[in-house]
């Protein structure tokens, strides 16, 4: 399977709420596709993360904010974090890292 490092750590965390808006699955085809087959959206309630997985332009990345502020807070805008990562594995190995980081942790550890 491809990205299976990735989906490898999201079976690992069975509480995760996971909004999979990839392409690479779908069988859909075109520009959009060609250039962002990996878009995961994850909620991480023991974490308290809200994180986005990227595979965009062929270039890997993870966001990471603080779920326990309002979406509309200028904390919550505050506490976005971007992770380039250099392929899938160092991908992996970093949304490992979030989330097993505990609630209390994320204002120092994103």
């Amino acid at each position: 399977m491809k990205y299976q490092k990735i989906y490898d750590v999201l079976h690992r965390h069975p509480k995760l709420h996971v909004n999979d808006q990839s392409y690479w699955h779908s069988g859909q085809s075109g520009y959009i596709a060609a250039i962002r087959p990996l878009t995961l959206i994850i909620e991480a309630p023991e974490a308290g993360l809200r994180i986005w997985v990227n595979h965009e332009n062929g270039k890997y990345s993870i966001s990471a904010a603080d779920m326990t502020f309002s979406c509309n807070s200028c904390e919550y805008h505050q506490s976005f974090r971007r992770y380039p990562c250099r392929n899938q594995t160092e991908t992996a190995e970093k949304l490992e890292g979030l989330l097993l980081k505990k609630r209390g942790d994320n204002h120092a550890a994103i």
